[in-house]
């Protein structure tokens, strides 16, 4: 977005100069208040985040203008309950997700996207599996959401959407229409794609 004159907020402060690599910190207060800039978040973290501490409970998640290798280092400890230990991640993954996800900058950047998927009126999903709370939670209580899914496979993915995204409901398991063998609507605001992000976008020049 920056080679195309685009202003992009990551989440961090920006580094300002070429030459300068000192570790930036995360612009939280922003990451919670600002819902009129592009953005892009990492919500799982980032080989370019790196954790710095003085203690086992006071640690800071930084943004880095190189990857760094947080597996090189001593891991940083922190509890989010009483007797109930995790290792402070720049990448969450696996095990006691759920609880890293509790961390800064983890928790404020999620709840930002919990947020825009709660006020937008589009929301374009590629090569993803809504099984996280926030699309289903968007879905139930956002009427003005239409969600665009782009899966190339979406002939053997008829079954996995109903079970994701309809398990309460009476809606049936295969789509309600089909145009040109492409696009597949599930209902009224649920429409999968059976093309690539390009194609789509071909199709959808004002994306």
């Amino acid at each position: 977005m920056e080679k195309n004159s685009l202003e992009c907020f990551d989440g961090s402060i920006p580094f300002i100069q070429k030459d300068d690599y000192k570790s930036k910190p995360f612009d939280v207060k922003r990451i919670m208040t600002d819902d009129s800039c592009n953005v892009h978040y990492n919500l799982h973290g980032s080989s370019y985040w790196n954790v710095f501490s003085s203690d086992l409970n006071n640690h800071e998640i930084t943004s880095e203008r190189f990857i760094h290798l947080q597996c090189n280092e001593a891991h940083t400890t922190f509890q989010v309950e009483k007797g109930k230990t995790i290792l402070v991640p720049n990448i969450i993954t696996g095990y006691q997700k759920a609880q890293k996800t509790a961390l800064t900058p983890f928790k404020q950047m999620q709840a930002a996207f919990d947020k825009d998927c709660m006020f937008a009126n589009k929301l374009i999903i590629v090569g993803y599996s809504i099984g996280d709370e926030h699309i289903k939670t968007s879905l139930r209580h956002n009427p003005n959401l239409t969600i665009h899914l782009i899966a190339p496979n979406i002939l053997d993915y008829n079954k996995y959407l109903a079970m994701k995204i309809f398990p309460c409901s009476n809606k049936g398991w295969e789509p309600q229409n089909i145009i040109n063998g492409k696009v597949y609507g599930f209902s009224n605001n649920i429409f999968a794609y059976k093309m690539s992000f390009i194609e789509y976008l071909e199709l959808s020049p004002n994306h």
